[in-house]
């Protein structure tokens, strides 16, 4: 029984020992990778003064390794010493990295200007295998170093805030490693360009001029450029702008990526200011000036403050049915105040002739040149002023209790005194301080002395006392009625026809 069971464990592992044997016989028949990786020339992009980027494709991931020579170097490296990556006479540039299946990259720099060359590069794969050494031929372009490389651009505008000229700004930013070289001096006909979304290089159809204005900032790697175009007519109109860089001056290296589209959109003023009260009035009339009045007007663009006020006068009434044609009759009268006053609701005219009937007319004009007109209105100075004399009348008495005083009015040409009926009038009444009562008296008819257009007034002034011990001051008023002047003139057309004036008792 026991040898039964020792046969049948013997037998157990010595079979197990055979499969074990066995298996391993198979995997030991697997094939190790030999196969190289095979390399694709792609297309060499970025070409610059100083490098270029390489491209290639390989069927299999693995490591690539690079050597660049110059194109003139008849013999190339072997794959051997592509990876061995040592420097030499003929090693201008070397350097690894991972590639993969898809088109692989290598950015290649620190090359001369205007130089052919040619990368070799192998790939490695997981297992040692080894590509052929690929060779691909490429040349840096002529500019040099400092040129300067356009990364963004960004662009605005004043739209919808022009009256007389819009203003469109566009701003190029290089990248700091290359910035614009000290010494290049940006031209704008040469360096940028401003194309209208029709496709022409100039400006719209109501523009008339663009005048670049062209800024570098301090550290030479920010550009403005801030154009001004101005309009010719009365169209409200939106262009899209393209703004670029030329590769002139600065040498753009990619200036198609430079461009950007700005929309302006020309809001032209033609719409004439608002007057919301026509009406004109008329103060502080005299022989030989007057003050005219008005509402200030309003307008869809202009400020307030930005309105011009013209004033007019003429002999005979302004004519027109329309408001340009108001505008132009006025504008054949005579201004009042040369080049228009800005932001005023009224002017003082002088220097006119008494007795006299003046058509006054007001244009107001907006910044864009918009003109309207005011309703005309006449006023006739008056045909004479009376000059008094300066300071209070002095008093002198006579008797007890009676004071008298005169008072000078001088009349200028244009009406005269009736010498023989000239009334005045004391207006007021008899003022009482301390206890005690002082009363102004005029005659009615109050002769005047010398000439016509002089008159010498006396008047008393009477106290409730034979002595003036009063300390106190009088007020009254002197008025000429009509009848005080010849060729019926009235005291209404006669400037200060009336005077007040005080009188103290000490």
């Amino acid at each position: 029984m026991k040898k039964s069971l020792y046969f049948g464990i013997v037998t157990f592992v010595v079979a197990m020992s055979f499969a074990f044997i066995g298996c391993s016989d198979k995997d030991d028949d697997t094939e190790p990778d030999k196969t190289a990786p095979t390399l694709t020339a792609g297309t060499t992009t970025g070409l610059s003064e100083s490098g270029a980027t390489v491209k290639f494709t390989s069927n299999e991931a693995g490591t690539y390794y690079y050597l660049v020579y110059l194109a003139s170097v008849t013999e190339g490296p072997s794959k051997e010493v592509v990876k061995a990556q040592k420097d030499g006479t003929d090693v201008k540039v070397k350097g690894s990295g991972s590639a993969t299946t898809s088109e692989t990259s290598i950015e290649v720099s620190g090359l001369d200007a205007n130089t052919s060359y040619k990368a070799y590069i192998i790939v490695e794969d997981a297992a040692g295998n080894q590509s052929k050494v690929l060779a691909i031929t490429f040349a840096t372009t002529n500019e040099p170093d400092s040129r300067s490389v356009l990364t963004a651009v960004t662009g605005s505008d004043q739209d919808g805030n022009t009256v007389d000229a819009h203003e469109l700004t566009a701003t190029a930013k290089f990248t700091s490693a290359a910035a614009i070289p000290a010494g290049v001096t940006l031209s704008a006909t040469d360096d940028f360009t401003i194309t209208a979304s029709d496709g022409s290089s100039a400006p719209p159809a109501n523009t008339v001029s663009i005048s670049p204005t062209i800024g570098i900032d301090t550290a030479r790697t920010t550009v403005t450029v801030t154009v001004t175009f101005a309009e010719t007519n009365a169209t409200t109109s939106a262009k899209a702008f393209t703004v670029g860089i030329n590769s002139n001056s600065v040498k753009i290296k990619n200036p198609s990526s430079g461009a950007t589209t700005v929309t302006v959109t020309q809001k032209v003023d033609d719409v004439i200011p608002g007057i919301s009260d026509p009406a004109l009035t008329f103060d502080s009339v005299t022989d030989d000036s007057l003050v005219v009045k008005w509402t200030k007007a309003t307008d869809n663009i202009s400020a307030a403050a930005d309105l011009t006020y013209f004033v007019y006068t003429n002999s005979s009434a302004f004519s027109g049915s329309t408001n340009a044609e108001l505008v132009a009759s006025i504008e054949d009268g005579d201004l009042e105040n040369t080049g228009g006053t800005a932001n005023i609701a009224e002017l003082e005219i002088e220097d006119l002739t008494s007795d006299t009937t003046y058509y006054v007319a007001v244009i107001v004009e907006d910044e864009k040149g918009n003109k309207a007109a005011y309703t005309q209105s006449s006023k006739t100075t008056k045909k004479a002023k009376i000059e008094w004399e300066d300071g209070d009348p002095a008093f002198s008495g006579t008797s007890a209790g009676v004071l008298s005083g005169t008072v000078t009015a001088t009349l200028s040409t244009g009406a005269s005194f009736d010498t023989t009926n000239a009334i005045v009038e004391a207006i007021g009444s008899a003022a009482t301080t301390g206890g005690y009562t002082v009363t102004p008296a005029l005659p009615t008819n109050a002769e005047l002395a010398a000439a016509e257009n002089e008159g010498v007034i006396t008047f008393t002034l009477s106290t409730t006392q034979d002595e003036t011990v009063v300390t106190d001051t009088f007020s009254f008023t002197i008025t000429f009625t009509d009848n005080a002047f010849t060729g019926g003139v009235t005291a209404a057309e006669v400037v200060d026809s009336s005077k007040e004036f005080t009188v103290t008792f000490e």
